[in-house]
């Protein structure tokens, strides 16, 4: 119907005999035989490379105007949310029995996507080293044995949103 994706990539014909080619190798593929099954999950992955490109062609041709997409018959995918993050409470600290290691912790927190874990041996905390997780866990290693050490997590949600935990100090063994 539209006038807009009038030279699709790939042909409408092609996409279909492709849609036709794969609904007939899971049709054959049914009767459990590995050759076939096979040929259907070759048929298959060239069905999904024709749905990226005509992914990519709408995208390319709608050039970010929301209406053609819809115009088209795609739907739109909701924006995520801003979920208000909750800062972190401190961050627990234990020697591993390694020397220069301590495994830190953090109680999860609901929305948080990643967890920096920073330290810095600098008392006025102006420059932190980060390491950054998708876990409310991390190990640090190679820290200096009697160096004091100022550690804090930042949650980071999806939307980029950071909160800053209080700071805790320890020695490293």
């Amino acid at each position: 119907r539209t006038t807009i994706f009038v030279t699709p990539i790939p042909s409408m014909i092609s996409f279909k005999d492709s849609c036709d080619e794969f609904q007939a190798g899971l049709n054959a593929s049914q009767s459990g035989d590995k050759v076939l099954i096979g040929q259907k999950n070759v048929v298959r992955d060239q069905l999904l490379d024709k749905i990226h490109q005509l992914g990519s062609y709408v995208q390319m041709t709608a050039n970010g105007d929301p209406q053609i997409v819809l115009e088209a018959g795609f739907e739109l995918a909701k924006p995520g949310e801003n979920i208000d993050l909750e800062a972190p409470e401190p961050p627990e600290a234990t020697y591993t029995g390694q020397p220069g290691e301590l495994d830190v912790k953090v109680k999860t927190v609901r929305g948080a996507k990643a967890y920096q874990f920073q330290y810095t041996t600098d008392p006025e905390m102006k420059s932190w080293t980060s390491l950054t997780r998708t876990r409310a866990r991390c190990k640090l290693t190679s820290l200096v044995p009697g160096t004091v050490y100022y550690l804090r997590v930042v949650v980071v949600g999806a939307r980029a949103q950071e909160r800053f935990g209080p700071v805790l100090t320890k020695t490293a063994y």
